[in-house]
């Protein structure tokens, strides 16, 4: 099986990897607060500084997709809880 891997914030600056990534055919989640106008089903609209909207937006991508083998994000800050919350459930 492929593996599952999620990117966060896809629609700005990491909008070519997203399209370079869907291209290859695998398991791919994208968080974003427009994720769903990008990448359809596997879009998952919220904002990373909404802790619980992030917690539900990565829930919904691991029921989805499984397990988070890869995740690709950018942060305007680290001083969130999104990339805490998102290292514990890559590899999960």
């Amino acid at each position: 099986m492929s593996p599952h891997i999620l990117v966060v914030g896809g629609t700005g600056m990491l909008s070519g990897l997203v399209e370079a990534l869907a291209g290859d055919g695998g398991r791919l989640s994208l968080l974003s607060r427009h994720a769903s106008n990008a990448a359809g089903e596997n879009g998952f609209d919220c904002d990373y500084h909404d802790t619980d909207a992030f917690a539900a937006a990565l829930e919904a991508a691991v029921e989805r997709s499984g397990p988070i083998d890869l995740a690709i994000a950018w942060f305007h800050s680290l001083k969130i809880a999104a990339p805490r919350l998102l290292a514990e459930q890559v590899g999960g």
